[in-house]
């Protein structure tokens, strides 16, 4: 299995940059997505995010090695307090309200590419979906084996419906965390039989990061590109490989970071904080304690767009 993804990816890689005039860039996180696509295309610059908001949010340090180790040449932008506010409503009217916190970094990434004369830019986008990076698909697999522990109990044997009405089903579950009903992922949902293939494809068509980087690609006239991002690579991943090779206990990516580790730093392959992408705390500058809570931020982005109209 590590064999052939490696490969696919490898392939795909090639056919992308074999494809494209030079300089080309790519944006890089602290993480392995961005790193091993760094390392496999060899981009002539990368621009990545750097936040004063403490180590939650900040992955400057990852991103930092892992251009050191290859050897790249980094741009770096720092989104402020003031930078949000600033260009939320340009973002805004280039895109649509969102629940992404990585709006204004990414508007800002852009900028500063095509500022810098990148007019085309490399996502590592992709594999989260493809193999497993979200830390929800961890927590619903081991709520999943609680599940099977307490049906497998003689003392519980009578039971197995009321269990079965008090956790609801997993796509029900899986929807709760996504903030959705049932009746918008259903017609997703059944396209995969594995369990972190159903995850994975629901999000994918439901989280829509790369609708929102298209479109901000396209407000500042660049060309974004998604190399891992092939109808092969999708289907070997959600029709073939095992959930326990994408999600090892509370270890998300497992086979995708075995690959990353031959080419990128190991401490940045495997380090257990991973955010991911260029997510700003934007709640604090809202005076919003719970930073992930999203109510304020959707009304602030309601209030930017009956402004501007």
């Amino acid at each position: 299995m590590k064999d052939k993804l490696e490969r696919l990816v490898q392939e795909s890689v090639e056919r992308t940059v074999g494809s494209l005039k030079r300089p080309f860039g790519l944006f890089l996180s602290g993480g392995v997505d961005s790193g091993l696509l760094a390392a496999l295309a060899k981009p002539d610059v990368v621009f990545t995010c750097k936040f004063d908001q403490g180590p939650l949010f900040d992955e400057f340090e990852s991103a930092e090695a892992t251009a050191k180790h290859l050897g790249l040449e980094v741009v770096v932008v720092e989104p402020t307090k003031e930078d949000f506010f600033k260009y939320l409503p340009e973002a805004l009217k280039m895109f649509r309200p969102t629940t992404h916190f990585s709006l204004v970094p990414l508007y800002m990434l852009f900028k500063a590419a095509k500022e810098q004369g990148t007019t085309t830019i490399l996502s590592g986008e992709g594999p989260d979906e493809y193999l497993g990076g979200y830390s929800a698909y961890s927590i619903i697999l081991q709520e999943e084996k609680l599940i099977e522990r307490l049906k497998s109990q003689p003392e519980l044997r009578n039971y197995q419906s009321m269990i079965d009405r008090y956790f609801g089903s997993l796509m029900s579950r899986y929807a709760r965390i996504l903030g959705k009903s049932e009746m918008d992922i259903v017609d997703y949902w059944d396209k995969y039989e594995k369990k972190v293939s159903k995850l994975g494809y629901t999000d994918l068509m439901v989280r829509g990061i790369e609708d929102m980087e298209l479109a901000l690609a396209k407000g500042w006239g660049v060309n974004l590109l998604y190399p891992y991002m092939t109808e092969e690579i999708a289907k070997f991943c959600f029709e073939e490989i095992e959930d326990g090779l994408k999600v090892d206990g509370y270890t998300t990516k497992y086979l995708w970071k075995k690959i990353a580790e031959q080419y990128l730093p190991k401490d940045v392959v495997w380090r257990s904080n991973k955010m991911g992408g260029p997510i700003l705390n934007v709640n604090s500058f809202l005076g919003v304690e719970d930073p992930f809570d999203k109510t304020a931020y959707l009304a602030l982005q309601e209030k930017c767009l009956k402004s501007l109209s």
